[in-house]
């Protein structure tokens, strides 16, 4: 493997990253570019669908870029194509931050992200067991 290549992992890296730059930035059309035409969000807690393809993505963040929202990079895991992201989102609706792990699946020769799993906040009760069955998803 040449020295210059970059690796899987920092494809991935890369690609989740540029996302985080424009979701601060708020640049809706540049961060609509990160996403796969068949992206699928899901609620990490429930397992839930939140949104699927850039035209189920696109309403959601175009209402939350209206707010001076910003994410602050915490910590960050990576195997792959699979980046774990721990944030702290602020500038929210109602005025408060908020601690988020997200769970990226990227689609390395698209340098887009497929797949995003959100786990805001804390778990509600009834949650248990409900990220196995998410990351199977």
């Amino acid at each position: 493997m040449n020295p210059s290549t970059p690796t899987l992992e920092e494809e991935a890296i890369r690609v989740v990253q540029r996302q985080v730059e424009l979701y601060n930035l708020r640049d809706l059309d540049r961060f609509m570019t990160v996403f796969t035409e068949d992206a699928q969000i899901f609620d990490g807690w429930t397992g839930k669908l939140v949104a699927r393809g850039v035209t189920g993505i696109r309403p959601r963040y175009q209402q939350r870029f209206l707010t001076p929202v910003r994410c602050r990079f915490i910590g960050r895991l990576v195997l792959g194509n699979i980046v774990v992201d721990r944030e702290v989102v602020s500038g929210l609706p109602d005025g408060t931050s908020v601690e988020c792990l997200a769970v990226y699946t990227v689609n390395v020769p698209a340098a887009k992200i497929s797949k995003c799993v959100l786990f805001w906040g804390q778990p509600p009760q009834e949650s248990s067991g409900s990220f196995t069955n998410t990351i199977a998803a």
